[in-house]
């Protein structure tokens, strides 16, 4: 489902730039980001991309949300999530690098860099 509203949202984003001249318009696939971290997690140096690094319950951590009894892993910078619906710090922070950086698979029509030079 996201992958189609994507798509239609690319499409649209494109549309609109050609008819609101003057118009900066972006488009972020954070899906495809956060797709490639968790299928290439090792590779960026995370050991866990299946369970919550912050979690009090269920599979993988994800029935309840991140609180003060919640159990904390040893070294949240090795896992992909922080808690059921977020990812943890060093997954954002590969997410700004794309963002900021990135070519037209992850950002277009310009990527952040290119949009603040402008």
């Amino acid at each position: 489902m996201v992958q189609l509203y994507n798509s239609e949202l690319r499409n649209l984003l494109d549309e609109l730039r050609t008819s609101l001249n003057g118009s900066v318009l972006i488009y972020a696939d954070t899906y495809r980001i956060v797709n490639d971290i968790l299928q290439n997690s090792k590779s960026y140096g995370f050991v866990n991309a299946n369970s919550a690094c912050c979690s009090l319950g269920g599979r993988h951590g994800g029935l309840v949300p991140c609180g003060p009894l919640s159990k904390v892993c040893p070294d949240r910078s090795k896992y992909v999530f922080w808690d059921a619906y977020h990812p943890s710090e060093a997954a954002n922070i590969i997410l700004a690098k794309r963002l900021m950086d990135g070519n037209s698979d992850y950002i277009s029509a310009i990527n952040i860099r290119q949009l603040a030079q402008l």
